[in-house]
């Protein structure tokens, strides 16, 4: 079939200094292209030590997966301001290939 189940866990030591929104690589297969956005979401499943309330949305955009941050206001892409040196993070995102 053409449908991937992904689950994983990223735990940080030093989340370093980067700059612009946080992509996950690593994806076992590139994500369809479709209309309006990426092939497939997913969220998180448990997550510690954020700078906000956590990932709400986590989308796959080709052969990376995007966390995005829910606030009270507006759902944006994560950066480096959101994570700590302990984040961790479990997630599972399904997505059409």
């Amino acid at each position: 079939g053409n449908f991937v189940f992904v689950a994983a866990r990223i735990g940080l030591s030093s989340k370093g200094t980067s700059t612009g929104s946080v992509d996950i690589s690593g994806a076992p297969f590139a994500g369809a292209v479709v209309s309006g956005g990426g092939g497939g979401t997913g969220g998180p499943l448990y997550w510690a030590s954020f700078n906000t309330t956590g990932p709400g949305v986590i989308t796959n955009y080709a052969s990376t997966f995007t966390p995005f941050a829910a606030n009270t206001t507006a759902i944006t892409s994560m950066t480096n301001a959101n994570f700590n040196n302990d984040t961790s993070l479990y997630f599972s995102c399904t997505y059409y290939v």
